[in-house]
């Protein structure tokens, strides 16, 4: 039992005595690292040798910019338009397009005018009798240009508010979400 004890003592004894600093003693693991681009695309540089030693952030590989550099400005471009797109419903219609409208709300006007003094003269003769110059036909064809100019005058004021309002609140949110969606898949093109 001494003897086993006197062994066990000096086998520890040589193990923890200080080796030589130009080796060591175990073992060593390693894992084979793939490094490669998401993107496809031309190999511009090769920043390393295959088996050399790189250092954390290093440089691998540059790919030839060109191709995501053109994406990138179509992205840009295409929010461009989507956010000119919305501009344009915020606003509403141009100036001249409310002229226009404005123009023809009031030839609309002046036509109801007329339309309304001639049933009004007409009437007055059918009712004080002169059924010679004013038949009942003639009567109702008067009431119903006036009515028919009075319809015209609705239509038009209600043209002219909705040519102010600028887009329906569903082409506006479909306009903001696309402006969105552009905005993020710029975001990804620029990463």
């Amino acid at each position: 039992m001494r003897r086993a004890a006197a062994v066990l003592l000096a086998s520890f004894a040589v193990a923890c005595a200080p080796g030589s600093p130009d080796h060591y003693q175990g073992y060593v693991e390693g894992d084979y690292v793939y490094v490669s681009s998401p993107f496809g695309g031309r190999l511009e540089r090769l920043g390393v040798v295959e088996g050399a030693p790189v250092d954390a952030g290093a440089l691998l590989f540059e790919l030839d910019p060109e191709p995501e550099s053109s994406r990138l400005a179509e992205a840009n471009e295409r929010l461009a338009a989507a956010r000119a797109r919305l501009a344009d419903l915020e606003v509403g219609s141009r100036p001249s397009e409310l002229a226009a409208v404005e123009s023809r709300l009031a030839g609309a006007r002046a036509a109801l005018d007329l339309a309304e003094l001639n049933y009004a003269r007409r009437s007055e003769l059918y009712e004080a009798g002169h059924t010679d110059a004013v038949t009942a036909e003639e009567l109702d064809r008067f009431r119903a240009d006036r009515d028919g100019r009075r319809a015209d005058v609705a239509a038009l004021q209600a043209e002219l508010e909705t040519a102010r309002l600028g887009g329906r609140e569903g082409a506006l949110d479909a306009a903001r979400r696309e402006v969105a969606a552009l905005e993020a898949a710029l975001e990804e093109r620029a990463w």
